[in-house]
């Protein structure tokens, strides 16, 4: 997505290859979000309509940018960078 990037996958991309070279995926955390990707994903799923309004709160004090970023571990479908724990399966 970005053009500085050398080469991104998608999620489902990245877990095949890792699965395909011995590694099971234990966890993945967002590590970096834009505010419209989170907005996007927390106004899209009625289960977070919660976070809306700590977001909205929190936002009285905090950037955007910095309160994306602080949600993307929880959000890491609507992050664009991910960090994945995982474990070698040999």
């Amino acid at each position: 997505m970005a053009k500085n990037h050398i080469a991104e996958l998608p999620v489902h991309e990245t877990q095949a290859l890792l699965e395909r070279h011995g590694f099971m995926v234990i966890d993945r955390f967002g590590t970096f979000a834009s505010w419209q990707d989170i907005k996007r994903a927390i106004d899209d799923d009625p289960k977070l309509a919660g976070f809306r309004e700590v977001y909205d709160r929190l936002r009285a004090f905090y950037s955007d940018s910095l309160l994306a970023c602080f949600l993307a571990p929880y959000l890491p479908d609507a992050s664009r960078n991910c960090a994945w724990i995982c474990r070698r399966v040999d």
